[in-house]
């Protein structure tokens, strides 16, 4: 799984950064204040790329459904990142899956979190 989707506790990653104890507090601050929030988390429907690569490999529906519950299960929302082609327009392969996911969800409503692994592959994005 890449880091940007595991979901590290801030405080976790500054111990580990040798951050010292007054920033590890303040961020523990910060969580007790805001942990009822939602939070979001990006990812790009290319593969390893936020922009246009013609070469990229892009996610299919599955992949887009699975990485929506897994933002889910965190309490997050989900942006989807498509790279645009160089004339401003949508890989039809990404238009594909947004058109999948959205008739999905209209469907089947929401993925919930018991749909999706939680150690599962859910690609970049943003912590």
């Amino acid at each position: 799984m890449s880091q940007e989707m595991r979901f590290v506790p801030l405080e976790q990653r500054l111990r580990t950064g040798g951050a010292n104890e007054a920033a590890i507090r303040l961020s523990r601050e910060v969580w007790e204040t805001h942990r009822g929030k939602w939070n979001e988390v990006c990812t790009i429907l290319q593969d390893k790329n936020w922009g246009y690569r013609a070469s990229a490999a892009h996610i299919g529906a599955d992949e887009a459904w699975s990485r929506l519950g897994h933002a889910a299960a965190q309490r997050c929302n989900l942006l989807l990142n498509a790279g645009l082609m160089p004339d401003g327009s949508v890989h039809p392969a990404d238009r594909e899956t947004l058109l999948r996911v959205g008739d999905r969800t209209r469907s089947a409503g929401f993925p919930t979190a018991g749909e999706v692994e939680p150690d599962a592959d859910t690609g970049a994005g943003a912590v």
